[in-house]
């Protein structure tokens, strides 16, 4: 959960609600408390659109029925054009008539400071820039520069500085300065040639929003395109709320062009049969339309089906599943009534999650310890030490952590990896371990997930008999009939491998570990190990 910070009187004639903390609970956030007149809101962190506080009345107002969506975005004829530039992307726009106050641009500079630490990656992915347009001549540059030619007084200094000196000396600068490597910068420019930024880094003095200000220029630079278009769609859309104009921008690539921000929804089309299906309601077509206006959507019923257009900001809709909490939000979890299912059965424990209690039965009786480990993994602990070509599988898009960045394919590795850290405990060891791997497929969700079982043995005399011998007894106590049969594997030693066929089919491999893998993982004992298929015995 995320918390946002506002007056709470501004929050109430943002929203034109006055019994806020009722609306926040229907809705299924929380108001934590106030103090010194702040309210301090606890929202879900997938709604980012939130987390401003013009945002989040705007969420307010369209749950109780008083929001209506402003115009569609028109053009300014501005335009910035982007040279070829180390954080590559940039989108932009111009909101007018905005009414500011102190508390207004404290507030604003707040969101941004969040939005910019948590959905920009400390402004690594993406950073926000907002500027007073009055002393602005467009068309705009987004290029890079030499540090010690890039010369502007910076926000928080004193004087005229360099780049060079404002990564040593500002505030900000000292903070960032990793996010700009090399001798070269990022830098926003007007046609009279003026700084008005150095991305992400600090904005220009001149250039500062204060009360006087009416309208701004608006920019979010980044390396990652998708999410600097939706932050600039999420920034500017909350300008709206304080009565502001959105004018869209041309943004020009060397290779193309974009209009920005995004004034397109996306379009997704449900049923009420999904839907009910979900909640056990009986709610019509054109009852879960209604709904879904209440959740900043547009909806519409034709031929039996509900049409949703999602707008630009909704970044956290990604699947039908979405839009449907979104309609037992708006209907309220607290109207649902408990039923007792209709099923002609009673529940029972899975068959696979009899099988896998089974299975762990039996190896604890054979003298193995049951571990757990990660799902998430990375490609060198998966292929690289274990001599295997790299082959596709589940990435982390962005991953944060080098060493978290995959969902494994197979269990063995981890085991290894375990051993590893063990290097100081007692020998024999045997570890086992029965879990989910993860694989690409074409699906909705892309992946799939099957659950294996792989145990190790560790010892100085550990030899294909020390792994072999558990396995037969493991497959015969489940009743499962089995063949070892010949065969090669880079992860094992050429002649000491076997795959586990069952009816025919492969569905493990058995084996004494490669030296090279052992070596690999820093494990001085010789292995031996197997992994198996659970669904497929």
């Amino acid at each position: 959960m995320v918390v946002v910070e506002t007056k709470l009187e501004a929050l109430k004639k943002l929203s034109q609600t006055d019994d806020i903390e009722d609306a926040l609970f229907k809705m299924g956030m929380e108001l934590e408390g106030t103090e010194n007149g702040t309210a301090k809101v606890e929202i879900t962190a997938e709604r980012i659109d939130m987390l401003t506080p013009e945002g989040l009345a705007r969420a307010i107002r369209a749950y109780t029925g008083k929001h209506s969506e402003p115009e569609r975005p028109k053009s300014s004829g501005f335009s910035i054009h982007v040279e070829r530039v180390s954080r590559p992307f940039i989108a932009c726009c111009v909101v007018r008539g905005v009414s500011w106050t102190q508390d207004a641009i404290k507030e604003t500079m707040n969101a941004h400071d969040k939005l910019n630490r948590n959905y920009g990656r400390q402004r690594k992915k993406a950073a926000i820039g907002i500027y007073d347009i009055s002393g602005i001549k467009f068309p705009l540059k987004y290029c890079e520069e030499d540090k010690r030619k890039i010369r502007f007084l910076p926000l928080g200094g004193t004087g005229e500085s360099t780049g060079e000196e404002i990564l040593l000396n500002n505030p900000k600068g000292v903070e960032y300065a990793s996010l700009v490597p090399g001798h070269r910068a990022p830098v926003i420019k007007d046609v009279a040639g003026k700084v008005i930024s150095m991305p992400p880094i600090v904005n220009a003095k001149e250039f500062e929003v204060t009360e006087k200000t009416r309208d701004v220029f608006m920019e979010v630079t980044g390396t990652h395109r998708w999410t600097v278009e939706t932050l600039l769609s999420i920034i500017s859309s909350s300008l709206e709320e304080r009565g502001g104009r959105v004018e869209t921008m041309e943004v020009v690539y060397p290779e193309g062009r974009a209009i920005t921000p995004l004034t397109e929804w996306k379009r997704e089309t449900i049923t009420a049969d999904y839907v009910n299906g979900i909640f056990g309601t009986s709610l019509s077509a054109q009852e879960i339309a209604n709904l879904l206006e209440r959740m900043l959507y547009k909806a519409s019923v034709s031929n039996g089906k509900i049409n949703v257009l999602i707008p630009p900001y909704r970044s956290d809709i990604l699947h039908k599943l979405d839009i449907a909490d979104d309609v037992g939000r708006a209907y309220g979890f607290h109207n649902l009534v408990p039923e007792t299912p209709k099923l002609p059965c009673t529940g029972s424990v899975l068959d696979m999650r009899k099988l896998s209690r089974k299975a762990s039965e039996i190896m604890i009786g054979f003298g193995f310890q049951e571990i757990m480990t990660f799902v998430l993994t990375n490609k060198k602990d998966q292929f690289e030490k274990m001599n295997i070509p790299a082959e596709e599988c589940v990435e982390i898009l962005n991953a944060k952590e080098g060493g978290i960045s995959i969902a494994r394919k197979r269990v063995l590795p981890e085991l290894l990896k375990a051993l590893s850290f063990n290097l100081h405990r007692p020998f024999p060891q045997r570890f086992f371990e029965i879990g989910d791997v993860v694989s690409v497929e074409k699906s909705d969700t892309g992946a799939s997930d099957r659950k294996c079982i792989a145990a190790v043995v560790s010892d100085s005399r550990a030899g294909y008999e020390s792994i072999s011998v558990p396995l037969c007894g493991l497959l015969g106590a489940l009743g499962i009939e089995f063949k070892l049969e010949k065969t090669e594997h880079p992860s094992f030693i050429a002649g000491r491998v076997a795959s586990i066929a069952v009816n025919g089919k492969r569905v493990g491999i058995v084996g004494e570990i490669n030296p090279q893998v052992l070596e690999n993982c820093g494990i001085d004992n010789p292995c031996a190990a197997f992994e198996a298929e659970l669904e497929k015995l």
